[in-house]
């Protein structure tokens, strides 16, 4: 049997409301986050530490926390439970690293604790995530949507990006007589970056205006974007500032991670927002079109 649903106007008009009204609130909650990173800033190094690592800290265990009830909704058995199981974990791992960066930071007293045990959990955070994103290739392969061609373009212009800036960093790591261990840690948060920016061009390149789900993809872009951002920001702000300026300046990244936490917090509610009234409309629809449906299912079920 094949159900056609037709979404009907007033559906389309809260929809787009609602998509409205979250895009109004993150950018509220991020304006926010930048008041109060740029009031951290001005307090003692010691002081700092305790307020940004607390932030940060919220912000992410929030994301594993929306994730993981992303999940619970779907259902561990289902094929999208599964899917979105893989970005539980990946930010289950990166809120152990941020926390073993915050202890190292806080309570250890180190003021850039990089590189440490916490880039292992960082490092390993991106397979799973990786595995989330590339997942969405298979199921929109199946429905025709990506195209070929962008995923071509995606592929050369990330590796001749990644290999520009793995390029600048060895050498400017070379230079100012860095260990092999901080530029190879470096240089494998550039790869894993590079690999999650493929499918996050092709997402967006692949973007249909009538997309019901197109909130949700343009925030989960926005999420890898925002996080490369940050990580080479990072990452050529250690080697090019010296060693005693840069815990002055180092409030700047977390301010952005906690954008970007931010950013894939409103993804995953949208998407449950969105999920849970598409399943209302087609109960709504077939209760309307087959009036008997759920006596039958009951019975047979029984």
């Amino acid at each position: 049997v094949t159900i056609l649903l037709t979404y009907d106007r007033l559906f389309i008009a809260g929809l787009r409301k609602s998509g409205f009204l979250l895009v109004v609130l993150l950018f509220i909650a991020i304006l926010i986050s930048i008041n109060m990173y740029l009031f951290f800033s001005k307090l003692s190094l010691d002081q700092r530490a305790v307020f940004i690592e607390t932030t940060l800290l919220v912000a992410l265990f929030s994301s594993v926390g929306i994730s993981l009830t992303t999940v619970l909704r779907l259902g561990l058995r289902t094929t999208e439970g599964k899917y979105y199981l893989s970005l539980v974990i990946a930010m289950t791992l990166w809120s152990g690293a941020e926390s073993i960066w915050a202890y190292s930071s806080i309570v250890l007293g180190i003021d850039m604790p990089y590189p440490s045990i916490a880039d292992f959990f960082w490092l390993l955070g991106f397979v799973f995530l990786s595995y989330h994103y590339y997942y969405s290739f298979r199921v929109w392969k199946q429905a025709r949507i990506i195209k070929l061609n962008s995923l071509f373009v995606s592929v050369v212009s990330t590796s001749v990006l990644i290999g520009i800036l793995i390029y600048l960093s060895i050498h400017n790591g070379g230079a100012e007589g860095f260990d092999i261990t901080t530029t190879i840690v470096s240089n494998l948060y550039l790869i894993g970056n590079g690999v999650l920016l493929v499918p996050a061009i092709v997402i967006i390149w692949s973007l249909r205006r009538r997309d019901v789900l197109l909130l949700h993809r343009i925030l989960l872009s926005l999420f890898v974007i925002i996080n490369m951002l940050g990580d080479v920001g990072f990452v050529y702000h250690e080697i090019l500032v010296e060693e005693t300026v840069f815990p002055q300046q180092e409030w700047i990244w977390p301010m952005i991670y906690t954008i970007f936490y931010l950013v894939l917090v409103s993804g995953l509610v949208w998407y449950n927002k969105i999920s849970a009234d598409i399943n209302n409309n087609v109960k709504i629809a077939l209760n309307k079109q087959y009036p008997h449906l759920d006596q039958l299912w009951n019975v047979t079920a029984n």
